[in-house]
């Protein structure tokens, strides 16, 4: 139980602060399906995508944009489950 409340108060941790969520401009980070992937490779996110769309059956291409509103958050969470697998 201690091992889950510790994940859970680090995972607070690398939260963004509310303060910096507001600017709406800051938060907009265009980039593609492959530089998500790279940036946060813990899940396929081509896979997850077409997944979520896969109702009108369309093909998702690592050169997809996509609108990512926290990257630090992703490659904070990243290091954080590659500490937590190596366990």
């Amino acid at each position: 139980m201690q091992a889950v409340l510790d994940f859970e108060t680090r995972l607070a941790n690398i939260t963004t602060p509310s303060e910096l969520r507001r600017d709406e401009e800051s938060l907009y980070n265009l980039m593609t399906i492959k530089e998500l992937q790279e940036l946060a490779g813990f899940i396929d996110w081509r896979a997850f995508f077409e997944n979520a769309i896969k109702v009108v059956n369309k093909k998702i291409f690592s050169k997809e944009q996509v609108v990512v509103y926290a990257p630090e958050y992703l490659s904070n969470l990243t290091l954080l489950i590659k500490e937590y697998n190596e366990l």
